[in-house]
């Protein structure tokens, strides 16, 4: 399957970083994407993620006889890479998955299940701040020093590219339909919408998918001061089956379905099939996993009028191989392109154009 999409990939670029991002899912090693910035990013490569990490965490786990990393997300599988590279052993990941059992070779406990008094340096991954900061209180509440608590947060600067999703690829027509599938904060639906105007596009509508209801209602507000934009907005995710699903809305932006979920809300989803009736010439997929799902639930659409595309490949593994399959099988005709929009691992795009 490597191979064959591969050999899809339409420019040097996209097989650089397809290659680079199968490396990251072997090896977990976020040096891939300091290639990729150093090679097709020059505006990054003064601000790299990692300015302070060599002099900052590691030196601060060096000499500790008890060093903890909690999380084992993608933060945490690059700390525990980075650290253990460095020599220093890790005595074992926190994280609150029971399922997830080591990361690279290092054991994971439940949070109920650590002494937090014998740690001696406790690294916590997460970057969301809010979540970092109840893992330490958490840590404190149980015995740990607060001072013997390091953030990776503070160690690290996320750059974002500010044209992903509206790369030169893109081509506008003289009558846009835009679908905008994991919304949050309405930015991208007014980006295209301004990126018609430049493209002198005056006939346009978008529709707008969010099932997270905080951001939905900050969608609506955002959108009633545009009256002059055809916006058509739903609390709904886009998915593979009108049904309801179970949500996990606990980081803003990162929202996402869960399968095993007692407690969390539920969500309406719908097939995009279901939704619009009418010809769509550009879909933007970021949502959280779920994107190959909502492919499925969008085919008809995609087979009948081939719209442009661009659609998220880095929240699983797997995606960089299963989305191209799935897009070639719907329509043999797409030429595909990977860009990488970040200096981290997030931002992955795949570009399907039916140009």
């Amino acid at each position: 399957m490597e191979n064959k999409v591969l050999s899809w990939l339409e420019d040097e670029e996209s097989r650089f970083i397809f290659q680079k991002r199968l490396e990251f899912n072997k090896t977990g090693n976020m040096s891939v994407f300091s290639e990729i910035t150093d090679k097709y990013m020059p505006g990054f490569k003064n601000a790299s993620q990692y300015n302070n990490l060599k002099d900052g965490i590691i030196d601060k786990a060096k000499g500790e006889d008890a060093v903890w990393v909690w999380g084992g997300g993608w933060f945490g599988k690059d700390l525990v890479w980075r650290l253990t590279k460095a020599g220093i052993k890790i005595q074992g990941i926190i994280d609150s998955d029971a399922n997830k059992k080591a990361v690279f070779g290092n054991p994971t406990f439940l949070p109920g299940t650590v002494n937090f008094q014998k740690i001696g340096c406790l690294i916590i991954s997460m970057w969301d701040g809010e979540i970092a900061k109840y893992c330490a209180d958490q840590a404190v509440s149980q015995g740990m020093n607060p001072d013997h608590i390091c953030y990776y947060r503070d160690y690290i600067v996320a750059l974002y590219d500010p044209d992903q999703y509206f790369v030169d690829l893109i081509k506008y027509e003289e009558k846009e339909c835009f679908v905008d599938a994991g919304v949050y904060d309405l930015q991208n639906s007014i980006r295209f919408a301004k990126e018609c105007g430049k493209n002198h596009v005056k006939d346009f509508k978008i529709f707008a998918f969010e099932p997270d209801k905080i951001p939905y209602q900050n969608c609506v507000r955002i959108r009633d001061q545009y009256p002059e934009w055809d916006i058509k907005l739903f609390n709904k995710g886009l998915y593979s089956a009108d049904t309801k699903l179970t949500f996990d809305a606990k980081i803003p932006g990162s929202s996402r379905i869960v399968e095993n979920g007692g407690g969390l809300e539920q969500i309406e989803t719908t097939r995009l099939d279901s939704v619009v009736k009418e010809k769509v010439t550009f879909i933007k997929m970021d949502i959280e996993g779920a994107e190959l799902e909502a492919l499925k639930g969008a085919q008809e659409i995609i087979r009948k009028y081939i719209p442009k595309l661009a659609i998220c490949v880095y929240h699983k593994p797997e995606d960089i191989l299963e989305i191209p399959c799935y897009i070639k099988e719907l329509v043999p005709e797409y030429r595909l392109y990977l860009r990488h929009h970040s200096n981290y691992n997030g931002e992955t795009v795949l570009y399907a154009l039916p140009y």
